[in-house]
């Protein structure tokens, strides 16, 4: 809520039946603003029409008709509006990608594509944040991401890091260890740079990919 609508809220409630209006000097215990500013609030609530005012001296104000309530947002609204382009430029392909984390039985893999610092992985934060806050996960799932760039010619580690291994499956496996597969069951699995593994890793990984 801005400090505007707040001070709207404030003064709704202590001079709805006021029929004597109130100033910009009223307004000053409701809010730790100037009155300087409290007095463009003031003025901006009469020109969209919140409020009315007599130019005496000093100048008082009063109600008009009830505020309208916001539109609620929708939630993708709210997921997605520090997102820079998610109205414009990345409109489209935005509903893209939500229409395949909405789409039934599981959703489908994402495919994001574009260069270096463009927001890829900041993109993938907020989808499984959308799929937690709209039912499609649980909240309690974490989005597991793998760096491919680290096993990019190592098709060995990249298995045991995605399928895990047993005791004793290789010389050094001292324990069991759980495979990101695992952990990403019924969530989001990240992976990203997958460009950069080689042919060999790709067809070790390749219809496991949600995002790169």
């Amino acid at each position: 809520m801005s400090a505007k609508d707040d001070l709207y809220r404030q003064i709704s409630a202590c001079y709805h039946y006021e029929s004597e209006g109130f100033t910009t000097q009223d307004c000053e215990r409701f809010t730790s603003a100037s009155r300087s500013v409290i007095s463009l609030y003031l003025n901006q609530l009469c020109d969209e029409g919140f409020l009315r005012k007599e130019n005496t001296r000093p100048v008082r104000f009063w109600l008009s008709e009830p505020r309208p309530k916001a539109a609620p947002q929708r939630p993708e609204q709210d997921v997605f509006r520090a997102l820079i382009g998610a109205t414009g430029s990345l409109k489209s392909a935005l509903e893209l990608c939500l229409a395949a984390v909405n789409y039934p039985d599981g959703g489908l893999p994402i495919l994001v594509t574009g260069a270096s610092g463009v927001g890829k992985s900041y993109l993938a934060t907020l989808l499984h944040r959308y799929a937690g806050e709209n039912g499609v996960i649980p909240r309690s799932v974490r989005l597991v991401e793998l760096n491919c760039a680290d096993y990019a010619n190592n098709p060995e580690l990249l298995s045991s890091t995605l399928f895990g291994y047993v005791k004793g499956a290789f010389t050094g496996a001292d324990k069991e260890k759980t495979g990101l597969l695992d952990e990403a069951d019924g969530g989001f699995f990240f992976l990203d740079e997958v460009h950069r593994l080689s042919a060999e890793n790709q067809e070790c990984s390749g219809t496991l990919i949600l995002a790169t």
